[in-house]
């Protein structure tokens, strides 16, 4: 018979091992698609099935890191029991240690203000400093339209203040200018203090964002990581997804905001003395919140980095194992 070299041989246990995987592994997924997209209407188009098919390749290349490190452990003890229990141990450490430690390291390398330490100060600002700041510009603001206006130095009731409004032009022409100055000063007090609060919340999503990038970047040293980050911004559940979502939402709330701002001085200007602010009015024209999800090559340029480090683990780890077969001691 003529003799197989040792690389023929662990070439041969590598393809064979990873065709043993991949057939059942790919045959089931197929027909669970299958059988989705005949039964359930979900509307998927090309991008959904060619993200699901980049899940598959990243699926393949988690199987076969654990098959490549169970042929280097192999060829690494003399016996199958200490293989065996080194490979536990390499398995809980991969998949179990480094994604639970990761974020502990990167909150220790890199730590961040409490959330709740945070709301409890935005809430200081914008309930008690904000009341106490608006309350004093408004004082200011009436000490000095009277002094400007004297006539509104007469105290009346609110039926009074609205029947001399709409019988006396000098009255409603003062009144008019108390009501756009306190307003003026109310909206000065808000944004005094929405500026603090605004420097405070971009400092603490600034020191959010540093951890979470240290915590993903730290994380990535593990396949399970690695796959998980790859699957989940291919199926728009990862934190691109939810960086998006953020972003649009804040987008709409300053849109929002700008019509809230225009529909209520067009409301002043029909009647100043109505309290607009508790009075419900019809808002069909208000900007509305759409959510787009990312396109196919967003969300593979996303995965592309644990993608990438997932092949190159494979890479690291097969090498590790030809290279302990070939120079295994057969004796």
């Amino acid at each position: 018979s003529h003799s197989v070299s040792r690389a023929s041989v662990v070439f041969s246990k590598l393809v064979g091992g990873l065709i043993a995987l991949a057939v059942p592994l790919t045959a089931s997924l197929l027909l669970g698609a299958l059988w989705i997209a005949l039964t359930a209407k979900l509307g998927w188009t090309i991008r959904e099935w060619l993200a699901l098919g980049v899940i598959l390749v990243a699926s393949l290349l988690y199987i076969l890191f654990f098959y490549t490190l169970g042929l280097f452990l192999s060829c690494r003890h003399e016996s199958s029991s200490s293989s065996i229990l080194t490979a536990l141990f390499v398995w809980v450490f991969f998949i179990l240690v480094v994604p639970a430690l990761s974020p502990y390291v990167a909150s220790f390398l890199s730590p961040t203000p409490s959330r709740i330490k945070l709301d409890r100060e935005l809430f200081r600002i914008y309930d008690t400093e904000r009341d106490e700041l608006g309350v004093k510009l408004t004082k200011e603001v009436r000490k000095k339209m009277q002094e400007q206006y004297p006539i509104l130095l007469q105290r009346l009731s609110p039926e009074e203040e609205k029947r001399r409004i709409a019988s006396d032009p000098e009255y409603s022409q003062a009144y008019k200018r108390l009501t756009e100055e306190t307003a003026k000063a109310w909206a000065e007090a808000n944004r005094i203090q929405g500026a603090k609060a605004e420097k405070l919340e971009k400092e603490q999503e600034r020191k959010e964002k540093a951890q979470t990038k240290l915590s993903v970047a730290l994380s990535l040293f593990s396949p399970l990581s690695a796959f998980t980050y790859v699957a989940t911004e291919l199926s728009s559940t990862g934190i691109n997804n939810d960086d998006r979502f953020v972003f649009l939402r804040e987008k709409w709330h300053e849109e929002f905001e700008a019509y809230r701002d225009k529909r209520m001085a067009l409301l002043r200007a029909q009647d100043p003395q109505k309290d607009w602010w508790n009075t419900p009015v019809k808002m069909d024209d208000r900007p509305r919140f759409v959510f787009r999800e990312l396109s196919l090559r967003e969300r593979v340029k996303n995965a592309a980095l644990p993608l990438f480090l997932l092949f190159l683990l494979d890479l690291v780890v097969m090498v590790a194992a030809v290279r302990s077969f070939l120079g295994y001691d057969v004796r």
